[in-house]
């Protein structure tokens, strides 16, 4: 288990500004958050499992003391990933008297979903931090009307179409270049704690080979800087993010022509933002706010286990003759937009690939 704590305390200095999260969570926080920076960073590299280790000794703010409360906490926080069998977790002792914590998995999407509903419970105080530097970054922006400006605008305006849930401004930064090669570097985070580095390039809609090689050796020094600039950001804000994701946004203003480039595998798990963050309440599909409620809470039961929603749905049903109804126009709706959503992630994937 890493020596640095990973709990807000630990890492946030002005911790009496956020009296939500309960003393007694510290040791708790540090571990989930632990465990799911180690999962995530893993898919990151294309890998299927991780161990952590503990030597049985109490943690940082000695909430946790023993084994078998560190069992008992990640049991209660992953115990649905558990019984669905989507991740899979072994304990073993060592001769060194250290305790192995191996976690394994198959299903990158069902998990990645999982994790980023479990980090915006245990991430949650962090989003104050997060929302004071917002502030203070929204109130220093000036209008521009430069093509930079145009570009820098138009990604501000459009955030939440194209990066759903990232909606806190960490950081921008504006270079300007020659032609219509202006790009700009952007951090933003979401309230899972998952960072995304954005840099923003104006698209060159020109034609020939010598315009391909160009792209093409662009291309390559924009995925060394994304990387390098992830790195950047990883270390200056240690402590205070889960993983960082780095993507190339490209376009003219033309919302047709986005072109979105990750690095890494970081693509596999921004695409589920996008599905976790992007659902509205289009008032044509539901009477009110309180079922479209109802609804989605029966979605993540589904999601998480969809023998027990059939449970749950069943008994549902005979207690509230009305929920059938209200459940299968509310499960129309969701579905297209889940529909949408994903094949709108694949053009951007195919563009890129083209590219």
């Amino acid at each position: 288990m890493s020596l640095n704590c990973h709990c807000y305390r630990c890492n946030i200095v002005d911790y009496s500004a956020n009296a939500y999260f309960s003393l007694n969570n510290e040791d708790e926080q540090n571990l989930v958050l632990q465990i799911c920076v180690g999962i995530l960073k893993a898919i990151q590299d294309e890998k299927f499992s991780i161990d952590i280790s503990y030597n049985g000794s109490s943690l940082t703010h000695k909430q946790i003391n023993n084994i078998t409360q560190v069992e008992n906490c990640i049991d209660r926080e992953f115990n649905q990933l558990f019984r669905s069998n989507k991740l899979h977790k072994k304990i073993n002792k060592l001769p060194i008297s250290i305790w192995r914590i191996e976690f394994e998995w198959t299903d990158n999407d069902f998990l990645i979903k999982r994790l980023l509903k479990i980090l915006r419970e245990w991430f949650n105080p962090f989003t104050n931090y997060f929302q004071k530097i917002d502030n203070q970054k929204r109130n220093k922006l000036v209008s521009d009307h430069s093509n930079d400006g145009k570009l820098k605008q138009y990604l501000m305006n459009n955030l939440k179409n194209h990066f759903p849930g990232f909606e806190y401004i960490i950081e921008y930064s504006w270079k300007s270049c020659d032609n219509n090669n202006c790009y700009g570097d952007f951090i933003f985070a979401s309230d899972s704690g998952i960072f995304i580095v954005i840099k923003a390039k104006w698209l060159n809609v020109r034609r020939g080979p010598n315009v391909r090689k160009s792209r093409i050796s662009s291309n390559k020094e924009d995925k060394i800087q994304i990387s390098e600039y992830k790195s950047k950001v990883s270390e200056e804000f240690n402590g205070k993010f889960i993983i960082v994701l780095g993507v190339i946004f490209t376009n003219n203003l033309d919302e047709n022509n986005v072109i979105l480039k990750f690095v890494d595998d970081d693509g596999m798990i921004a695409k589920h933002f996008k599905e976790v963050y992007g659902f509205s309440y289009p008032k044509t599909k539901y009477e009110s706010y309180d079922e479209c409620q109802i609804f989605l809470q029966n979605r993540d039961n589904f999601e998480d286990s969809s023998h027990n929603y059939q449970t749950a749905a069943s008994t549902r049903q005979v207690d509230d003759p009305s929920y059938g109804s209200v459940a299968t126009r509310a499960l129309s709706g969701i579905a297209a937009i889940v529909a949408a959503g994903y094949m709108f992630y694949q053009t951007f994937i195919k563009k890129s690939d083209g590219k």
